[in-house]
Protein backbone atom coordinates (compact mmCIF):
# COMPACT_ATOMS: atom_id res chain seq x y z
CA UNK A 1 0.00 0.00 0.00
CA UNK A 2 1.30 3.36 -0.81
CA UNK A 3 1.95 5.69 2.36
CA UNK A 4 0.10 9.04 2.73
CA UNK A 5 0.57 10.98 5.51
CA UNK A 6 -3.45 11.90 6.68
CA UNK A 7 -4.50 14.94 5.26
CA UNK A 8 -1.84 15.79 2.69
CA UNK A 9 -2.91 16.08 -0.97
CA UNK A 10 -3.02 12.72 -2.46
CA UNK A 11 -1.54 11.47 -5.77
CA UNK A 12 -2.36 7.67 -6.03
CA UNK A 13 -3.85 8.56 -8.94
CA UNK A 14 -1.58 10.80 -9.91
CA UNK A 15 -1.91 8.79 -13.86
CA UNK A 16 -5.53 9.76 -13.73
CA UNK A 17 -6.41 12.37 -11.41
CA UNK A 18 -4.54 15.52 -11.17
CA UNK A 19 -2.84 16.19 -8.13
CA UNK A 20 -5.38 18.72 -6.13
CA UNK A 21 -5.17 20.62 -2.68
CA UNK A 22 -8.75 19.32 -2.83
CA UNK A 23 -7.95 15.62 -2.85
CA UNK A 24 -6.66 15.14 0.22
CA UNK A 25 -5.51 11.41 1.36
CA UNK A 26 -6.79 9.74 5.01
CA UNK A 27 -5.75 6.04 6.16
CA UNK A 28 -3.16 5.70 3.47
CA UNK A 29 -1.22 3.01 6.19
CA UNK A 30 2.15 0.89 6.02
CA UNK A 31 4.62 -0.28 8.57
CA UNK A 32 6.97 1.91 8.43
CA UNK A 33 5.07 4.88 9.36
CA UNK A 34 3.11 5.09 12.96
CA UNK A 35 -0.18 6.36 12.88
CA UNK A 36 -2.29 7.56 15.48
CA UNK A 37 -4.90 4.82 17.37
CA UNK A 38 -7.91 5.58 19.58
CA UNK A 39 -11.55 4.80 19.66
CA UNK A 40 -14.15 5.74 16.36
CA UNK A 41 -17.83 5.83 17.87
CA UNK A 42 -19.87 3.27 16.78
CA UNK A 43 -22.35 5.22 14.58
CA UNK A 44 -19.12 6.92 12.43
CA UNK A 45 -18.00 3.47 11.80
CA UNK A 46 -21.48 2.51 10.96
CA UNK A 47 -21.54 4.63 8.46
CA UNK A 48 -18.29 4.36 7.17
CA UNK A 49 -19.32 0.61 6.78
CA UNK A 50 -22.02 2.03 4.51
CA UNK A 51 -20.11 3.97 2.27
CA UNK A 52 -17.81 1.05 1.90
CA UNK A 53 -20.67 -1.27 1.00
CA UNK A 54 -23.30 0.31 -0.20
CA UNK A 55 -25.74 -2.47 0.04
CA UNK A 56 -25.89 -2.13 3.83
CA UNK A 57 -27.99 1.56 2.96
CA UNK A 58 -31.18 1.32 4.27
CA UNK A 59 -32.91 2.18 0.95
CA UNK A 60 -30.80 -0.23 -1.10
CA UNK A 61 -33.67 -3.10 -0.24
CA UNK A 62 -35.94 -0.91 -2.06
CA UNK A 63 -33.87 -1.35 -5.15
CA UNK A 64 -32.85 -4.83 -5.04
CA UNK A 65 -29.58 -6.14 -7.75
CA UNK A 66 -29.62 -8.96 -9.71
CA UNK A 67 -27.92 -12.41 -7.56
CA UNK A 68 -24.14 -12.00 -7.13
CA UNK A 69 -24.27 -7.74 -8.13
CA UNK A 70 -23.06 -5.70 -5.15
CA UNK A 71 -22.87 -2.13 -5.54
CA UNK A 72 -19.46 -0.46 -4.41
CA UNK A 73 -18.69 3.23 -3.79
CA UNK A 74 -18.56 5.58 -6.83
CA UNK A 75 -14.73 6.17 -8.01
CA UNK A 76 -14.11 8.08 -10.66
CA UNK A 77 -11.18 5.79 -11.25
CA UNK A 78 -11.30 2.60 -11.17
CA UNK A 79 -7.91 0.65 -10.19
CA UNK A 80 -6.95 -2.47 -11.34
CA UNK A 81 -5.51 -4.36 -8.49
CA UNK A 82 -6.13 -5.34 -4.75
CA UNK A 83 -4.47 -4.69 -1.40
CA UNK A 84 -3.72 -6.77 1.92
CA UNK A 85 -3.07 -5.22 4.78
CA UNK A 86 0.71 -4.87 5.33
CA UNK A 87 0.58 -4.30 8.87
CA UNK A 88 -0.93 -7.69 9.43
CA UNK A 89 1.08 -9.62 6.96
CA UNK A 90 4.19 -8.17 9.42
CA UNK A 91 2.60 -9.18 12.54
CA UNK A 92 0.36 -11.13 13.42
CA UNK A 93 0.91 -11.80 17.20
CA UNK A 94 -1.92 -9.03 18.37
CA UNK A 95 -4.98 -9.83 16.25
CA UNK A 96 -8.35 -10.21 17.93
CA UNK A 97 -9.64 -13.56 18.30
CA UNK A 98 -12.47 -12.56 16.18
CA UNK A 99 -10.08 -12.21 13.41
CA UNK A 100 -7.84 -13.96 11.28
CA UNK A 101 -4.20 -13.17 10.02
CA UNK A 102 -4.92 -14.05 6.19
CA UNK A 103 -8.20 -12.67 6.37
CA UNK A 104 -7.37 -8.58 6.14
CA UNK A 105 -9.40 -8.45 3.22
CA UNK A 106 -12.25 -9.29 5.35
CA UNK A 107 -14.05 -7.46 8.26
CA UNK A 108 -17.25 -8.13 10.45
CA UNK A 109 -19.71 -4.92 11.05
CA UNK A 110 -23.32 -5.28 11.82
CA UNK A 111 -23.30 -9.01 11.74
CA UNK A 112 -22.33 -8.66 7.80
CA UNK A 113 -19.13 -9.82 6.61
CA UNK A 114 -17.53 -7.27 4.36
CA UNK A 115 -14.88 -7.93 1.69
CA UNK A 116 -12.61 -4.79 1.46
CA UNK A 117 -9.04 -4.14 -0.27
CA UNK A 118 -10.05 -3.40 -3.86
CA UNK A 119 -11.75 0.16 -4.06
CA UNK A 120 -11.46 3.46 -2.69
CA UNK A 121 -13.42 6.10 -0.98
CA UNK A 122 -14.29 9.63 -1.89
CA UNK A 123 -15.78 11.87 0.89
CA UNK A 124 -16.91 15.16 0.19
CA UNK A 125 -15.55 17.86 3.24
CA UNK A 126 -15.63 21.35 3.41
CA UNK A 127 -13.69 22.21 0.20
CA UNK A 128 -12.16 19.31 0.12
CA UNK A 129 -13.01 15.52 -1.09
CA UNK A 130 -11.37 12.96 1.41
CA UNK A 131 -9.71 10.23 -0.49
CA UNK A 132 -9.12 6.93 1.32
CA UNK A 133 -8.63 3.11 0.68
CA UNK A 134 -11.65 1.26 1.71
CA UNK A 135 -9.80 -1.39 4.29
CA UNK A 136 -9.79 1.90 6.28
CA UNK A 137 -13.06 -0.23 7.75
CA UNK A 138 -9.87 -3.05 8.69
CA UNK A 139 -7.30 -0.92 9.96
CA UNK A 140 -10.01 1.01 12.60
CA UNK A 141 -11.24 -2.49 13.49
CA UNK A 142 -8.02 -4.71 13.37
CA UNK A 143 -5.23 -1.77 14.30
CA UNK A 144 -7.26 0.65 16.34
CA UNK A 145 -6.50 3.58 13.38
CA UNK A 146 -8.05 6.80 14.16
CA UNK A 147 -8.62 8.89 11.46
CA UNK A 148 -8.44 12.56 11.48
CA UNK A 149 -11.49 14.41 13.10
CA UNK A 150 -12.71 16.31 9.98
CA UNK A 151 -12.70 13.12 8.09
CA UNK A 152 -14.52 11.33 10.74
CA UNK A 153 -16.61 14.47 10.74
CA UNK A 154 -17.36 14.43 7.13
CA UNK A 155 -18.31 10.66 6.98
CA UNK A 156 -21.18 11.39 9.10
CA UNK A 157 -22.43 13.88 7.07
CA UNK A 158 -21.86 12.41 4.05
CA UNK A 159 -24.88 10.61 1.98
CA UNK A 160 -25.09 7.25 0.51
CA UNK A 161 -22.74 7.28 -2.66
CA UNK A 162 -25.31 6.10 -5.44
CA UNK A 163 -27.35 9.56 -4.58
CA UNK A 164 -27.60 13.10 -5.83
CA UNK A 165 -26.73 14.36 -3.35
CA UNK A 166 -23.87 12.47 -2.90
CA UNK A 167 -22.67 13.92 -6.59
CA UNK A 168 -23.51 17.91 -5.61
CA UNK A 169 -21.56 17.35 -2.75
CA UNK A 170 -18.30 16.05 -4.66
CA UNK A 171 -19.01 18.61 -7.08
CA UNK A 172 -19.08 21.44 -4.59
CA UNK A 173 -16.27 20.10 -2.87
CA UNK A 174 -13.90 18.76 -4.99
CA UNK A 175 -11.42 19.20 -7.91
CA UNK A 176 -12.90 20.95 -10.83
CA UNK A 177 -12.22 18.12 -12.91
CA UNK A 178 -14.16 16.06 -11.20
CA UNK A 179 -17.05 18.13 -12.53
CA UNK A 180 -16.61 16.31 -15.78
CA UNK A 181 -19.96 14.93 -17.30
CA UNK A 182 -17.85 11.27 -18.14
CA UNK A 183 -17.34 11.13 -14.26
CA UNK A 184 -21.38 11.30 -13.71
CA UNK A 185 -22.09 9.60 -16.71
CA UNK A 186 -25.74 7.74 -16.42
CA UNK A 187 -25.81 9.39 -12.58
CA UNK A 188 -28.83 8.95 -11.14
CA UNK A 189 -31.09 12.06 -10.73
CA UNK A 190 -33.09 11.17 -8.08
CA UNK A 191 -32.31 9.12 -4.63
CA UNK A 192 -32.27 5.51 -4.60
CA UNK A 193 -30.88 4.35 -7.61
CA UNK A 194 -27.55 2.00 -8.49
CA UNK A 195 -24.79 3.49 -10.12
CA UNK A 196 -23.93 2.78 -13.53
CA UNK A 197 -21.20 0.62 -14.54
CA UNK A 198 -18.51 3.13 -15.73
CA UNK A 199 -18.24 4.82 -18.83
CA UNK A 200 -16.18 4.03 -21.28
CA UNK A 201 -14.38 7.06 -20.77
CA UNK A 202 -13.05 6.37 -17.54
CA UNK A 203 -12.03 2.59 -18.48
CA UNK A 204 -10.06 4.29 -20.94
CA UNK A 205 -8.44 7.08 -18.67
CA UNK A 206 -7.57 3.81 -16.36
CA UNK A 207 -6.19 1.64 -18.66
CA UNK A 208 -4.19 4.85 -20.47
CA UNK A 209 -2.42 5.55 -16.90
CA UNK A 210 -1.44 1.70 -16.77
CA UNK A 211 0.03 1.45 -19.69
CA UNK A 212 1.53 5.19 -19.75
CA UNK A 213 3.73 3.13 -16.18
CA UNK A 214 4.22 0.23 -18.03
Amino acid sequence: MTFFTDLTPCTYFAGHLAPSPQLLAVGWLDTVHPFPRGAVAHHTLLRLARLVAPDMEPDAAADPLPPGVVRVPWQPVLACGYHECEICSHDTTNWPPALHPRHSDRVLIEGRTLRVGANNLFVPGDGVVYLAPDLILHYILAHDYLPPRPFLMAVRRCPGSHSAAYRDLIVANGPSYLRDPSYWQGYPPRDPTPMPTPGTSQVWRMLRGWLSRS
